[in-house]
């Protein structure tokens, strides 16, 4: 449970659905500039082939890829660069930054949410905390910064 006593705490600190879209999509961006850059230091180890489309150890790197620009970000800085557009960051339920431990589980709960067919992130349009899968399972939330 998220103290009410701590940054964070109500709701009218909560992140709305839209905000929270909005910094998806700054992040999915940036993401796939990584994602771009990564990809292309692969060149010079494949001998001018194409990563098959079914490469196991090519998704495996990818998600490493995103685990280290997530949770790097969240672990360090409480937020990420499409956060910081958008005056998010996120906290514990001590109202901090979440530690290693917490932004590793909320990584891989978001994993969960779109699994879910993204049912996990519609989850805060109908939650009154507008919290989503991931926030409760991580014990995390995200707060709009004054």
């Amino acid at each position: 449970m998220i103290n009410p006593n701590k940054s964070g705490g109500d709701i009218q600190n909560s992140c709305s659905f839209l905000r929270r879209l909005g910094a998806i999509i700054y992040d999915t961006i940036l993401l796939g500039s990584v994602f771009f850059f990564a990809t292309f230091c692969l060149i010079p180890f494949l001998g001018g082939q194409a990563i098959e489309s079914n490469n196991l150890a090519y998704k495996i790197y990818l998600l490493i890829l995103a685990y280290l620009y997530f949770v790097w970000q969240w672990n360090f800085g409480g937020k990420t660069l499409g956060m910081r557009s958008w005056h998010i960051k996120i906290v514990n339920e001590s109202g901090i930054k979440p530690n290693l431990r917490q932004a590793t589980k909320r990584y891989l709960a978001s994993i969960l949410s779109i699994i879910l067919l993204g049912t996990g992130f519609l989850w805060a349009i109908f939650d009154h905390k507008r919290n989503t899968l991931h926030d409760y399972l991580s014990k995390t939330k995200l707060i709009v910064e004054k």
